[in-house]
């Protein structure tokens, strides 16, 4: 089974007021919040872009792999300041070691995270100048989702 991970990952983000923040005058670590593809904001906050990697397929032991599938997800923290950067990738990453073996709803993306392992960085990338003035952190993760209920 296979499941649109990037869509659940952000999704869940997305739902954290925690990561957000709330009200909108209040943002979280990623004020900006979680997105697909790259985006441009001219000054302030956090945001994510994320994606499905390419990663080995790996199987869960004591659970019925079929209706589980395991999607090596990838973070990409961007910031106007290496502060904002780093603090949102840490924030994230935290989070994410957060999904530690009870299901968890992925925002309302239908998707249901068992558990997120592997968990890799924050680790500070450096961005090319026709880039912007954009600081990168990347995490990495395998999350192993599933849609049943």
């Amino acid at each position: 089974m296979t499941v649109q991970a990037e869509k659940a990952v952000r999704a869940w983000v997305n739902s954290r007021t925690d990561m957000v923040g709330y009200p909108p005058g209040a943002p979280g670590p990623l004020g900006h919040g979680a997105f697909l593809i790259g985006q441009k904001f001219p000054s302030g906050g956090a945001f994510a872009v994320i994606s499905r990697a390419n990663g080995p397929a790996q199987q869960m032991v004591a659970e019925d792999t079929g209706e589980i599938d395991c999607a090596q997800v990838l973070a990409e923290i961007f910031g106007a300041t290496q502060a904002a950067a780093e603090t949102a990738a840490a924030a994230y990453a935290t989070a994410v070691r957060g999904l530690t073996g009870a299901p968890v709803a992925m925002g309302d993306s239908g998707v249901t995270c068992m558990v997120a392992d592997n968990v890799t960085g924050p680790m500070d990338i450096s961005v090319p100048p026709d880039q912007g003035e954009l600081y990168l952190f990347h995490v990495t993760a395998d999350f192993y989702l599933t849609t049943l209920e």
